[in-house]
């Protein structure tokens, strides 16, 4: 069941959440272009690690916000990209775009 409750945001500094913000969008804005990459070289993992990179990165710092929906749906993105890196899964056109659709 997801969690719709607003997450706790007293105590925390108005300009540095601005500052996540901007940041996390900065992030996913240049992700596109890995993803086109990856979709023309699906085995290329230094692409993936791009990708995996930034995404890491927002999870970790939404959960410092308390953003736990966000932090959760990093994960799985996180996790599935794990397993493309891995080897586990493989990178077709079809979950490019889901990723994709996710950012």
């Amino acid at each position: 069941m997801p969690d719709n409750t607003a997450p706790d945001m007293s105590g925390i500094d108005p300009a540095l959440l601005q500052d996540f913000i901007s940041e996390s969008q900065e992030i996913l804005d240049g992700l596109d272009p890995l993803f086109v990459a990856l979709e023309a070289n699906p085995d290329d993992l230094s692409i993936v690690d791009g990708i995996f990179r930034p995404v890491h990165s927002v999870k970790g710092n939404s959960g410092f916000f308390n953003l736990t929906n966000i932090k959760n749906f990093a994960h799985i993105m996180e996790n599935i990209l794990g397993e493309i890196r891995a080897r586990k899964r493989t990178a077709t056109p079809p979950l490019i775009d889901l990723l994709l659709g996710s950012v």
